[in-house]
């Protein structure tokens, strides 16, 4: 494990009301066609995106994805912590599993959290 500064975007996820799809940013990282893919999918009128706490994301995606541009043009964005904190009226620091487990009465398994997503091949169980 690094320390959390200078951790690379590994990661993202999208998904739809069916399907979810993680795409590997470690050897996706200068692809000019997953850029151009994903910048059209970003301002694209009927895409919403929803994120929790995302502008740590953004700032690490501009860190670290110099040659891309997606993340600069998500046009329709809502920041789930933003709006959970407007509706419970709690802290900016409010965490996802916190809001899942009171919204969703889901328990989110953190286990996970403190993995090296960076490392492949990445495990499958």
């Amino acid at each position: 494990m690094t320390k959390f500064d200078i951790m690379r975007p590994a990661l993202l996820q999208l998904s739809d009301e069916h399907n979810a799809y993680l795409i590997d940013l470690v050897s996706l990282a200068n692809s000019q066609v997953l850029d151009q893919l994903l910048t059209e999918l970003f301002t694209n009128e009927k895409t919403i995106c929803i994120g929790f706490s995302f502008k740590s994301d953004m700032d690490v995606f501009a860190k670290h994805l110099p040659k891309m541009n997606f993340y600069k043009y998500m046009r329709n964005f809502i920041d789930a912590q933003t709006y959970y904190s407007k509706v419970f009226v709690a802290g900016q620091q409010t965490g996802l599993a916190k809001v899942a487990s009171e919204v969703l009465r889901f328990e989110i398994c953190k286990g996970e959290q403190m993995s090296n997503w960076e490392k492949r091949p990445m495990r499958l169980s």
